[in-house]
């Protein structure tokens, strides 16, 4: 009937159904923490028990991320807090006395102006968590000011590049990043612009690479492994183009790891130009006239020569 009205239901698979309790439902929707209700069902998918590490590696969710919803879970007495023992980096910042921070701030009027632009960049007002997080990229991490607005301008962009336009931006995965520049002692605002440009560069030539292999996506992480290593190998996009061609035509197919293959064993010889594939691997030279007559619609082949490598690395990858 044209107006009768329809209504849909979904329905959750019946094997492996984790219960949980409709009141505890109830408390995690009005939360509105989806960190809670994640660190809440890994925990029911553990039987209650677990570490913060397990929560780390499972759910990807940042150590601190997990204390702030193991705190909030145990306020809505949906976690027992003596089960909670929250595992830190040893290089993980400290935590703060809210007294601390309000005298740095006052004394450096330049972090007002760092809370400013995160706030801005993240789209919301910064919690007390979040503040003491931000305090100590300058303060226990010992990034500038001013390095910390480039941070986290271009991570920023970056992500939100890769991810989509509204993917969800949070301090904890900008302090990540902030680990590892001062790891690289990217601590001024002179070594994050050296540094950027130097990322900026290689994004472009890790896009160029990508669509030489004729990939338009974003990849897997398999595949972003990959490529990343055949970039570090010193592989550029036209010599990537000519392994996508190879790979095709023994194969049919794009496949990554026959890919692999070839690149590591033109690496292992030296070959990582398109001159220096075309003179040293057998299987990429033009075939030349050998004086017989071919038919207008023949198709030269270029002359099969397998060396031993080769087939060794050939032979390992079919067996997988």
């Amino acid at each position: 009937m044209p107006n009768e009205k329809r209504s849909f239901e979904y329905t959750l698979p019946a094997p492996n159904v984790l219960a949980i309790p409709a009141e505890s439902a109830g408390r995690l929707i009005a939360a509105q923490s989806p960190s809670a209700a994640l660190l809440y069902l890994f925990a029911l998918s553990r039987g209650g028990v677990f570490t913060p590490e397990e929560a780390h590696f499972a759910t990807g969710m940042e150590f601190g991320e997990i204390e702030h919803a193991a705190r909030r879970l145990t306020e809505l007495k949906l976690l027992n807090p003596a089960n909670h023992s929250p595992i830190r980096r040893a290089d993980e910042i400290p935590e703060y006395d809210a007294e601390e921070i309000t005298k740095a701030a006052r004394d450096d009027p330049g972090f007002s102006k760092v809370v400013e632009e995160v706030q801005q960049i993240l789209g919301k007002q910064l919690g007390g968590r979040e503040l003491m997080i931000l305090f100590g990229i300058g303060d226990f991490y010992g990034l500038a000011n001013e390095t910390i607005i480039l941070l986290a301008h271009y991570w920023s962009k970056k992500e939100r590049a890769r991810h989509g336009a509204n993917c969800k931006l949070t301090i904890y995965n900008l302090e990540r990043e902030a680990h590892t520049w001062a790891q690289k002692g990217i601590l001024t605002a002179e070594a994050a612009d050296d540094y950027i440009t130097e990322l900026i560069a290689r994004d472009d030539s890790y896009g160029a690479a990508a669509a030489a292999l004729g990939v338009f996506r974003k990849l897997t992480p398999l595949q972003d492994s990959c490529l990343n290593s055949w970039l570090q190998m010193g592989f550029k996009p036209d010599a990537l183009a000519i392994a996508y061609d190879r790979t095709l035509t023994q194969t049919g197919q794009f496949a990554w790891k026959y890919a692999d293959v070839i690149l590591k064993n033109w690496h292992a010889k030296n070959l990582h130009t398109p001159e220096e594939i075309e003179r040293g691997d057998p299987l990429n030279r033009k075939p030349t006239n050998s004086g017989r007559k071919r038919g207008a619609n023949s198709m030269s082949v270029a002359p099969y020569e397998p060396n031993e490598d080769m087939l060794r690395d050939w032979e390992n990858l079919l067996r997988k």
